[in-house]
């Protein structure tokens, strides 16, 4: 038999609870096969997928009683999620969307079930706290792309300062050697080549005499 206690009051929709699980479940497994497929575009199919995530949690929140039942909670990561996969004010989006989904439950919860108590300070809190998710995540994944901007540039630059460094050792008339620790040749130019008399080694080589 199957058999959840609901969180708040004697309401629980096991039918929508279920239905909703699996079918959530379904769609977990194709967003899944779509992303290892890439059948579309990485920041549309992060919209879709929070915005279906705020869908199919605020129907469990409702089938499971309501706020009490502390499945809203896993909206603070939907948001949280959605803010470090997205720039700019679609963060803002997910976590305004998630705080009217909670009011929507509540209004219509308190609607069609007299008998339960109103929860609103609960939905208010929530979206405070959705909110608050998403300025700070959103702040920090922007600090964080901007640090992996900086050091992949800093890369490039590193990269074309050795490739230059190569240059001008390579056109030098004065020979030049260096070895590593195991012997290996770590750098050579052709002047050196000439001078030794030996035009066969190649960066890499080890020397053994």
């Amino acid at each position: 038999l199957w058999r959840v206690s609901p969180g708040a009051g004697a309401y629980f929709d096991a039918d929508l609870f279920i239905g909703v699980t699996l079918a959530y479940l379904v769609y977990a497994v194709l967003a899944l096969v779509a992303v290892s497929q890439r059948w579309a575009q990485m920041d549309g199919q992060v919209i879709v997928q929070i915005f279906l995530d705020i869908i199919a949690i605020t129907l469990l929140v409702h089938a499971a009683g309501g706020l009490g039942s502390g499945f809203a909670l896993l909206l603070v990561i939907t948001v949280a999620g959605g803010s470090i996969l997205t720039q700019g004010r679609i963060a803002m989006l997910f976590a305004a969307l998630a705080s009217l989904a909670v009011l929507t439950q509540q209004i219509w919860m308190v609607m069609h079930e007299p008998s339960l108590l109103p929860q609103y300070t609960h939905a208010g809190l929530l979206g405070m706290a959705f909110f608050a998710t998403s300025f700070v995540i959103s702040a920090s994944a922007r600090r964080l792309r901007a640090t992996q901007a900086l050091a992949a540039r800093r890369g490039v630059d590193l990269a074309n300062l050795a490739e230059l460094n190569e240059h001008i050792i390579q056109r030098m008339q004065s020979g030049v050697m260096a070895l590593d620790e195991q012997r290996r040749i770590w750098l050579m130019n052709s002047s050196g080549q000439r001078l030794l008399g030996v035009p066969n080694w190649r960066i890499g080589d080890r020397i053994d005499n």
